[in-house]
């Protein structure tokens, strides 16, 4: 049946929006970099200090630095984390990083892949210093909590980036990544 001077109408099929990648990601392009991976064989009975250099690619403005969270039974504490450029007058430009606020804002983003439904999140047990920690939740082999936070950087410089991890119950794998564009 033609309508006489009507609108066409087309049909599309709905499409649902994109799912937001977990963990978030940068924009390309970008350049990422493993800092650490711990295993099963790190045996982490109290809190152990990391100290990692990074130096930013040249036009580099930003950075995501991303803690990644494997766990069969227990949990990861993560406390007291530090990004500073490798200089005397240097600032912090990680927000939160004791998680003193008592919650993950303002700037640092929690996800779970497969249970998006899971809180790894704030915690006041085990902690290294001050009032809280975060601490994971995730308990199944193939899943992982990841946390994150994006920075603005400089290029071409070099940063000093400090944390504290404890794990209570069976350790699997941490793997602490930074992506910088």
């Amino acid at each position: 049946m033609t309508i006489p001077d009507g609108p066409t109408i087309i049909s599309r099929p709905s499409t649902p929006p994109p799912t937001p990648s977990c963990p978030s990601e940068l924009p390309p392009p970008f350049q990422m970099s493993e800092l650490l991976f711990l295993d099963a064989t790190m045996q982490l009975t109290s809190y152990k200090h990391f100290y990692i250099q990074y130096a930013t690619p040249m036009g580099a403005t930003s950075a995501m630095l991303t803690f990644e969270f494997i766990t069969q039974q227990g949990k990861w504490y993560l406390d007291d984390v530090s990004m500073k450029a490798q200089n005397d007058d240097a600032k912090e430009i990680i927000s939160n990083g004791g998680f003193e606020t008592g919650n993950l804002a303002p700037n640092w983003q929690y996800c779970h892949a497969i249970h998006p439904w899971f809180g790894g999140g704030v915690e006041n047990q085990f902690v290294h210093t001050g009032a809280f920690s975060y601490a994971s939740a995730d308990f199944s082999l193939d899943s992982r909590d990841y946390l994150t936070q994006v920075v603005e950087v400089e290029g071409f410089t070099n940063y000093i980036i400090e944390f504290y991890l404890f794990c209570t119950g069976t350790i699997t794998s941490v793997k602490v990544s930074i992506t910088s564009r």
